[in-house]
This record gives structure tokens, sequence and C-alpha cells, in this order.
């Protein structure tokens, strides 16, 4: 079936602007899920870094008191948007933890052995028993420079997947209402081309 010369114009015109959107609409999906990825871990980051200095968790961590621990690390969350605080012994033991039948048990994810034995604080992506998550992990010291326990401050995959859906979903209505502008003006534009050519069209 052979299409008229404005027909093919306006699909071409139509054809060119869905590409453009369609690689527009990556690009900025792409940019606001790797900046939303940046700002949760900074967050994360300075939590867990200042939650670490806090003198009474020190203290507890340092008695291993986990219902000291867990107290606090509670007040904690209701003022953090985190998914998840938690807190463990030297030995990974969780000393706090937001399932409390978990306490006491080693900690998931096997990314913590820097932390415990070198003192080092990093941003770790891993699953652990809430599942994917990133989280900064923060070594706890006691007031004589030994490591103590650690404390992770971290943020759910979905939870993540869910903020950005939030923030795209703007994006999509403009992004088809555009498209939808460009294809009626490739429509429109095809008619008057063709008015121009009195209705004349190459072979």
């Amino acid at each position: 079936m052979a299409f008229s010369f404005a027909r093919q114009l306006a699909f071409i015109l139509s054809g060119t602007v869905f590409i453009a959107i369609v690689g527009w609409w990556s690009y900025s999906a792409y940019q606001l899920d790797r900046v939303l990825t940046n700002q949760i871990a900074l967050r994360a980051q300075v939590q867990s870094q200042q939650l670490a200095q806090l003198p009474s968790l020190v203290t507890a961590v340092s008695m291993e008191d986990s219902d000291t621990v867990t107290s606090i690390v509670t007040a904690l969350k209701a003022v953090s948007d985190a998914d998840f605080i938690t807190v463990s012994n030297e030995q990974g033991l969780r000393l706090a933890h937001p399932r409390a039948e978990r306490i006491g048990f080693p900690v998931a994810g096997g990314d913590i052995e820097r932390a415990l034995q070198s003192g080092e604080a990093y941003l770790s992506y891993a699953v652990g028993l809430l599942g994917p998550s990133v989280r900064y992990i923060t070594p706890i010291f006691s007031p004589n420079g030994e490591v103590v326990g650690i404390i992770k401050v971290g943020y759910l995959l979905d939870t993540l997947n869910m903020w950005t859906k939030e923030r795209i979903l703007p994006l999509q209505g403009f992004a088809a209402l555009v498209l939808l502008l460009f294809i009626l003006l490739s429509w429109r534009f095809s008619a008057y081309v063709k008015s121009q050519m009195q209705h004349l069209e190459p072979w």
C-alpha cells in the first residue's frame, strides 16, 4: 500500500521527534537516577558518621548493652528517613536491628570486614535481611581509639526506585504532551505542504 507524499512526510517528522524524545527521556531518567542515588548515599554517610560519634551510643556499644543501643537507635530512626539503622559489636553481632528477633546474630551482607578490621568508613551495596540496599558503614570507636562496633545507615533499593518514579512521573507527562503536540504539528505541516503543492505530489 503506497502512502501519499504528505503522509510520508508526516510519518518521517513524527518518527524523528519520537526518536529525539526517547533519547532525551532515557538520558534524563539516567541522570535523575544517578543524582538521586548520590544524594541518598551522601545522606546515609552524614547520618552514619554523626551517629557513630554519639557518646551515649558509643558507651552502650562498648558495654554491648543491646537494650540501650536499641532504645537509642529507635529514637534516632524516628527522626531519620533511612529505611534502617543497625548497630553491631566488634565481632559483627547485631546489637540493634529493625527485626528484634535478629539481634545477637551475625550481620548479613558480607561487607563489614573493612570497618571492623581497619576502621574504614565506606559506602556499600549489598543484600541483607531486608533486601538489596545502599548503606553507609561507619566504625564506632571507643575513647581510646579501638573499634568497638559499627553502625549502618541504609536505604532499600525499592525505596530509591519508588522515589525515582515519583520524580520521573512529571517528566513522563511532559514528554507525552510534547510528543502529541509535535505529531499534530507534523500532520498540520504535511497538510500545509500538500496545499502549497496544489495537491500535486512527486512520484
